[in-house]
């Protein structure tokens, strides 16, 4: 008999809320990230790549803080034996992101569910995140799915 996963102190993060780091869209995040692509760098851009707050609010934390996976703690529920894989992403991009934009985000853990797969149970996390500029107008909505061992 398997022992469940998700333990209340598992689901008791369900709802959980964090903020994530605001970032404001600059000329050189934009030049960066286009060399990063590839791509040719503009000389001065006004519209960033539609994926570049991806790059721009990932915590940065020293290696010490974090967990065999990349992430920081804080940022997945205690589940199993700690493990995670990226599960899937949907991203709504309300409208381009421009130079001089100052966005912040909120994330929602939306739900966690129990299941079975080929290689025994998992728990299936949900995630939620809206980015909204100054005047708290929605610029980014994104559901993001994490698979937890």
């Amino acid at each position: 008999m398997d022992i469940p996963l998700l333990t209340d102190e598992a689901r008791g993060w369900v709802g959980r809320e964090f903020d994530m780091p605001p970032f404001t869209v600059t000329e050189k995040d934009i030049r960066k990230y286009e060399a990063g692509l590839g791509n040719e760098v503009p000389e001065h851009p006004d519209t960033a790549q539609p994926l570049l707050y991806t790059a721009l609010v990932r915590p940065i934390a020293p290696v010490a803080e974090l967990s065999a996976d990349g992430l920081t703690e804080d940022r997945r529920a205690p589940v199993g034996e700690g493990r995670v894989m990226f599960g899937g992403i949907d991203v709504e991009l309300v409208r381009p992101l421009v130079v001089g934009d100052q966005v912040r985000g909120r994330r929602r853990l939306e739900s966690l569910e129990e299941k079975y797969g080929r290689r025994g149970p998992f728990v299936l996390a949900t995630w939620r995140t809206e980015y909204v500029d100054a005047a708290g107008e929605p610029v980014i909505r994104e559901t993001s799915t994490q698979i937890l061992k």
